[in-house]
């Protein structure tokens, strides 16, 4: 139990910082271990699924606080969670406003209904909300001695589009029939925004052209959105340096209202403001100049990321 409790309280520092581990983990590890040492074996299963539970419930209030009141040594992690998290509700509860008079319209039916709108509107909320993300991460990497926060940046922009293609391609379409079928009635015949991304391909016939648009609105938003704003996001971190809500909502705020400002294009073509908001928002990342890092050892140079 000895070697278990350090690493228990070793990961607990990793992921919460030192502070965390120190004050919640290393009592909770100690009294853990010293009731263990004085239980017999027959009795030790129960003693163990018990404080696996309390192990378990301090790992998720210390993660709730640690996210929302960081100390001073939490991983850069916590912060960007934090961020997230918050632009991605705040997103999601704006984009829910023009459907809440459609869902008073049948009062009690209206909790089911705003919540079958919750999946579509953070679909589109959640590329926004890496921009304020990827600021802390580009702001933690000015002065950093090695190359981990352009990994981490990576990785988080490669998530995002992984968690977006999946939730628009299944989950969205899913939800969108069950709002039609809330409003109509079952058995209602499903449209191409209520088909997933295979289905969307296999469309033939005269439909074909509009679920090919489709397809495309789609792939932006799971694609090309998450790619453009994380690294917009990098960029305007790296290019600020520090960390500042204000800065973090103007840029939030900023690429929302380009949504806004390139949807009359609609009128062209209903896919193309979706289409060319991902190369707008990169030509502004690549234009904003590059504040050098301080790091003075050579390493790779990442084009997108303008290390």
């Amino acid at each position: 139990m000895t070697d278990r409790a350090a690493v228990l309280v070793h990961w607990t520092a990793r992921v919460f910082g030192r502070d965390a581990a120190r004050r919640v983990f290393e009592p909770l590890v100690a009294d853990w271990r010293h009731e263990w040492q004085q239980v017999e074996t027959p009795d030790r299963r129960g003693l163990a699924a018990r404080w696996w539970l309390a192990f378990a419930r301090a790992c998720l209030a210390t993660a709730w606080t640690t996210a929302w009141s960081p100390s001073a040594d939490v991983p850069v992690a916590w912060p960007v969670i934090r961020a997230i998290a918050g632009f991605g509700l705040a997103g999601t509860a704006v984009l829910m406003l023009p459907f809440v008079p459609q869902a008073a319209t049948q009062p009690e039916r209206a909790v089911p209904l705003l919540l079958l709108i919750v999946p579509q509107a953070l679909g589109i909320a959640l590329p926004f909300a890496l921009l304020p993300g990827l600021m802390i991460l580009g702001a933690r990497a000015v002065g950093a001695g090695n190359r981990y926060p352009t990994r981490r940046a990576g990785a988080l922009i490669a998530v995002a589009v992984v968690v977006t293609t999946a939730w628009v391609g299944w989950v969205v379409p899913a939800a969108n029939q069950e709002w039609r079928e809330w409003r109509a009635g079952s058995g209602v015949v499903r449209g191409l925004r209520e088909l997933t991304l295979p289905e969307l391909r296999q469309v033939r016939g005269v439909e074909a052209g509009a679920a090919r648009q489709e397809l495309r609105i789609r792939l932006g938003v799971a694609v090309t959105w998450p790619v453009a704003l994380g690294v917009l996001g990098w960029r305007l971190g790296r290019r600020r340096g520090v960390e500042s809500s204000w800065a973090m909502a103007g840029a939030w705020l900023a690429a929302a209202g380009t949504v806004a400002a390139l949807d009359p294009l609609r009128f062209l073509g209903r896919d193309l403001p979706w289409l060319v908001l991902a190369p707008l928002w990169l030509l502004i990342a690549m234009m904003l100049p590059s504040t050098e890092s301080r790091d003075p050892r050579p390493g790779p140079r990442y084009f997108f990321f303008g290390l």
